[in-house]
């Protein structure tokens, strides 16, 4: 540890890499190997950090545009770029933004399995300082309710089928909904 991450690290504050065991990962991150970690204040906290790479979602989603040509997502027989995918999140935070008003702190629940738009929109929320709350769609409507009521949603996404569970259970909700139709 450096002189500077000992005065970072208040006393008796012990760091990620003490309590690895794993001789491989102990070697990832040592100095100047590529997962390299350092310490940095977090909201005036020492927190250790990976060295050189993104430190919040703007700056990684950003980092991503360099790869705008290349696959970004595959789901069954859809694929799309990165670059497509973040044209996707882009115009849905338009979207959310001056439709819904969904900005810094608000919660949006989305409500799909793992698929493109779930990954579109967790890129769009959180490109706008918004809080996604990812709810179990495998979940009853009753348990997807108490989870979006719980975390007092803005407005909730979901995909068609998962749409009219809730629905059959909660006939008029009290946040705005986007159906997804189809893959």
């Amino acid at each position: 540890m450096t002189e500077a991450e000992t005065k970072l690290r208040p006393e008796g504050m012990g760091g990620f890499r003490e309590n690895l065991r794993d001789p491989l990962a102990l070697r990832m991150l040592a100095q100047g190997d590529e997962f390299e970690l350092e310490t940095i204040l977090v909201g005036g906290r020492p927190r250790e950090v990976f060295k050189g790479l993104p430190r919040n979602l703007a700056q990684l989603y950003r980092s991503g545009m360099q790869y705008a040509d290349r696959t970004g997502v595959i789901d069954g027989d859809r694929r799309i770029s990165f670059g497509e995918l973040f044209a996707r999140a882009a115009a849905l935070a338009s979207h959310l933004s001056a439709t819904y008003d969904v900005g810094k702190g608000d919660v949006v629940a989305v409500v799909t399995v793992n698929r493109i738009e779930w990954i579109v929109s967790t890129l769009a929320i959180t490109s706008l300082g918004a809080i996604v709350a990812s709810i179990n769609s495998r979940g009853a409507a009753e348990e997807m309710l108490r989870a979006m009521d719980l975390v007092g949603c803005k407005l909730a996404i979901f995909e068609a089928d998962k749409d009219a569970v809730i629905l059959g259970e909660r006939r008029d909700p009290s946040w705005p909904r986007i159906v997804i139709d189809g893959p």
